[in-house]
């Protein structure tokens, strides 16, 4: 959740990781309160199906870093007054 932040503003910020079933696969969650460009953000990504740890954490950081974009680039909000919330899903083409 931290990738999305800006370097070196504070976050508050809960990660979550749990291999689950006998396919080896990943939950991968967090959520946090990060600021952005000036902006505070609550920002959650919830994963699951993940094929490794590492693979996981990194589509989560993705994920938020896309969200946090979406929400402050100029291009997501032309034609837009308020954006509330986004949803991101990652589909493992493996």
């Amino acid at each position: 959740m931290s990738a999305a932040a800006t370097t070196g503003a504070r976050s508050a910020v809960r990660n979550g990781w749990l291999p689950v079933g006998t396919q080896g696969l990943w939950v991968i969650n967090s959520i946090g309160l990060i600021s952005h460009a000036g902006q505070q953000f609550a920002v959650v990504v919830l994963s699951d199906g993940q094929p490794t740890e590492s693979v996981g954490i990194g589509r989560v950081q993705a994920a938020a870093r896309a969200a946090v974009t979406a929400v402050t680039e100029p291009a997501a909000l032309s034609g837009s007054s308020k954006l509330t919330g986004i949803v991101l899903r990652f589909v493992d083409s493996a």
